[in-house]
């Protein structure tokens, strides 16, 4: 549950834009600095072009842009997953609590699903089947497939 008032006070009022002021949010507890900020309005930029100006980047050199601002994306996206485990989830489940990670060791569940996402998209089918495969297993809602009953 999250109080409304709290949220607006504390959040929703640093910025007209509810991204912009969830980040300001972020930055005010360390958990994202400065050329964090300039890194996200490079992305968002980016991300501005591609909606509007795509017909135009299309088969230009200003395309190669998205591959670098989504890494820029991810990783910064991860910082901040990793931060609120550290300052939230850890600190409200008991089985986590007083308990030591290197961040290398923490894997969000939100940043697991969307490297889930890239790579079922963008990697080749191996890696696809792969993540399939945990996927349908962790949920047991069904078995994994066997590789050789795929479709060319």
């Amino acid at each position: 549950m999250v109080d409304k008032a709290a949220y607006e006070r504390d959040v929703t009022s640093r910025h007209k834009n509810t991204l912009q002021a969830s980040l300001l949010w972020f930055h005010s507890y360390n958990a994202i600095d400065d050329d964090d900020l300039k890194t996200f309005a490079r992305i968002r930029s980016c991300r501005n072009r591609v909606v509007h100006e795509l017909s135009n980047l299309l088969g230009s050199a200003a395309i190669n842009e998205v591959g670098p601002r989504f890494q820029e994306l991810h990783k910064l996206f991860r910082k901040i997953e990793v931060w609120w485990f550290r300052n939230f989830e850890m600190e409200f489940n008991d089985a986590l609590a007083g308990r030591e990670f290197e961040d290398d060791e923490i894997t969000p569940g939100s940043f697991l699903m969307i490297q889930m996402l890239v790579d079922s998209a963008l990697g080749e089918g191996d890696k696809a089947w792969r993540w399939y495969n945990a996927f349908a297993a962790a949920r047991a809602e069904q078995p994994p497939l066997d590789e050789s009953s795929r479709e060319p």
